[in-house]
């Protein structure tokens, strides 16, 4: 069975559900989109080359199927789900699960409209384009049908009011618009997921490299199909830092000394920096710029490494001021333990000298 176009994956799995053994064949991008008021479908097992493979439950959100693979059956938790997508996510935070989806989708749209992108103007040197737009709207339309009582805050303008809600997502759809518009090949989707104001997951995807990482609370986090644990590297010649240009004037000192003793590497996206903080690849990140929907899903993938994220005098980060979630600047410092804890100590303020008391 090919491209069930009545009805979607819904009616071509409705049609097979009897039959636990035939092989069902889906071209994923070419699926119709379901209806908004489909929501997350639940349905029968397809494994991630699109063959049924048990009939455990699956999900479908517009053309990105989930599903629980066989060799994944003996990681099922006493209760609730496992469930592996086409993107290779597996976890047990349906979520996460979607937000996953939804940023390979966000990713392939980017991808599809590069170059042909109407840029604008937000701010003095803050370009936006229409695709940002496009993919943000395509993005909240999924989580308010998916997770209608969700919070959701988003770059491109606040999509919905947090309020008091346990669950809020942060979303950048293209951080790196910069990048984006002046044809550089890097940016990327970002999703995050507060709960109680605190990190709960995230996904950050660039899809020009494919480069995919993700977390949830309590599970670990995952690139390149291996769980991530940071290492504890001390701050060497041989380290790697991105700073925010131009220097936070209250950090100017510091960051001159950094960038005097070690490599600096910037890629334009608060999320990227983060996401390869959480990899090794960068031992420190400064931003005093970030904002929530920058931070939330690198800061969740961070910590779940083994990270540490704070603002530069080593305060926590999260939970957020109430005007971060009107975009507010969160200033931040991250990086493996040791490093952070390094570079912490470069950033706290020398105390003035006073004069000695009289007698």
């Amino acid at each position: 069975m090919h491209d069930p176009t009545e009805g979607g994956i819904r009616a071509g799995l409705h049609e097979i559900a009897l039959a636990s053994r035939v092989r069902l064949d889906v071209d994923l991008d070419r699926i119709p989109a379901q209806p908004p008021t489909a929501g997350i479908c639940r349905h029968y097992g397809i494994d991630q080359r699109g063959g049924l493979a048990t009939t455990r439950r699956a999900l479908a959100v517009d053309n990105s199927v989930f599903s629980l693979s066989k060799p994944l059956a003996s990681r099922l938790p006493r209760s609730g789900s496992m469930i592996i997508d086409g993107n290779g996510c597996a976890s047990g935070d349906d979520r996460l699960r979607l937000a996953v989806a939804l940023a390979h989708q966000g990713g392939r749209q980017a991808v599809a409209a590069r170059g042909t992108a109407r840029v604008g103007w937000k701010a003095p040197g803050d370009r936006v384009t229409d695709v940002d737009v496009a993919i943000q709207v395509r993005l909240v339309d999924r989580i308010r049908t998916c997770f209608p009582g969700d919070g959701i805050v988003a770059e491109e303008g606040a999509a919905a009011d947090p309020g008091e809600r346990e669950f809020v997502w942060a979303i950048d759809p293209l951080d790196g618009t910069n990048n984006f518009a002046l044809g550089i090949p890097c940016f990327a989707v970002s999703i995050g997921i507060l709960r109680h104001g605190l990190p709960h997951a995230g996904v950050v995807h660039d899809p020009n490299t494919g480069f995919t990482t993700w977390a949830a609370r309590g599970q670990g986090a995952v690139a390149g199909g291996q769980t991530i644990v940071l290492a504890e590297q001390p701050l060497t010649e041989a380290s790697n830092v991105a700073v925010r240009v131009p220097v936070d004037p209250d950090l100017a000192a510091a960051v001159t000394g950094w960038l005097r003793r070690y490599k600096l590497r910037g890629f334009g996206s608060v999320a990227l920096h983060l996401a390869y903080a959480a990899i090794g690849a960068l031992d420190v990140v400064q931003d005093h710029k970030a904002t929530l929907w920058d931070v939330a899903a690198g800061a969740a993938i961070l910590l779940e490494a083994g990270g540490r994220i704070t603002d530069p005098r080593g305060r926590p980060l999260f939970p957020p001021a109430a005007s971060a979630y009107r975009g507010a600047p969160m200033p931040l410092l991250a990086g493996n333990p040791t490093a952070h804890a390094q570079a912490l100590a470069d950033c706290r303020p020398v105390p003035d000298a006073s004069p000695a008391e009289a007698p």
